[in-house]
């Protein structure tokens, strides 16, 4: 895979946090849980790291958590505040993501209401960027929520 080729300077904190975070996220989709922690324990062990890349690093960790029997009220608070902060530095699409994240985990609780609050926080999040990814699956979700 390209991203797991890439190496940038180790000393542009900036570059090199973002690809390890791109490469989280591959790994996150397809299920390489495994190198998703390994990825994590790499971001955070290293000292200086620009506070937007040290938020995703933990907002990965909490997702990890959840696959070694973390708990999901954990998460999705961890998540909404990862999501809030994310929203305070401008940075709508990953506070977009987080609020979508967050409201996965209400709805694997069966807290509803949450799911709702959480997705339409997502959605306004989703629309004050260009691209319009992550949306749907956000209004999907919206939805299976209200229908409970």
């Amino acid at each position: 895979m390209l991203l797991e080729g890439l190496s940038p300077d180790p000393d542009d904190k900036m570059a090199w946090g973002l690809t390890r975070v791109a490469l989280a996220n591959v790994y996150m989709v397809l299920g390489h849980i495994d190198g998703v922690r390994l990825i994590v324990a790499e971001l955070t062990r290293r000292e200086g790291m620009p506070t937007v890349i040290a938020s995703l690093a933990r907002g990965f960790a909490v997702l990890v958590e959840t696959y070694d029997g973390g708990s999901l009220a954990d998460a999705c608070n961890v998540l909404e505040e990862l999501a809030r902060d994310h929203a305070r530095l401008g940075l709508t699409h990953y506070a977009g993501v987080g609020y979508h994240n967050g409201a996965l985990a209400a709805f694997a609780r069966g807290q509803y209401d949450g799911t709702v609050r959480l997705a339409g926080q997502a959605i306004q999040q989703f629309d004050r960027t260009a691209s319009r990814h992550g949306v749907e699956s956000t209004q999907t979700l919206l939805a299976q929520a209200l229908m409970e």
